[in-house]
Order: C-alpha cells, then structure tokens, then sequence
C-alpha cells in the first residue's frame, strides 16, 4: 500500500471510496465541495492506493471556530474511507 498525496486524476476513485466507506454521496459531495473552497489545502490531501487502485482518502482541511469571543481558524480532519 501507498499512501501520497491525492491527484486530480483520483478525484472519481475518491468519491467512490468516500461514498462505499460511508454509505452515502452526502460526504462524497462534501469532499468535492470543500475542494471548490478556499479552505482546501491540496497539501494535506491523501490517498492509500493499492494494486493502482485508490482504496482510501482522507483530508485535513480548513474551517472557522465562531464563539462569543470571535473567531480562531483551526484544522480539521474531513471525510476519510476505506473501501
């Protein structure tokens, strides 16, 4: 197994993974979303590819903590899976 940064060219691979691992293209969607956000951090975007084939992802991406203080701008671990 490899593990390494994800490429345009997984981006189908992942949303399947993503969909299979949780059942549902809500969060196969979110993925694609936060990709179109400035938040997302290509940098910090992971396959696990097995036998050329993608059979995991996860993301860390950016996000904005709101309180009656203000705000902090954190990270966060986004949607992962293995098919």
């Amino acid at each position: 197994m490899i593990i390494r940064r994800e490429r345009r060219t997984d981006f189908a691979a992942i949303k399947r993974v993503v969909a299979e691992a949780f059942k549902s293209e809500v969060e196969a969607d979110l993925v694609d979303r936060i990709r179109e956000s400035p938040q997302y951090r290509p940098d910090l975007s992971f396959v696990a590819v097995d036998g050329g084939e993608v059979v995991g992802h996860v993301m860390i991406d950016g996000c904005v903590v709101r309180n009656s203080q203000g705000e902090r701008p954190i990270v966060m671990l986004s949607t992962c899976g293995e098919s």
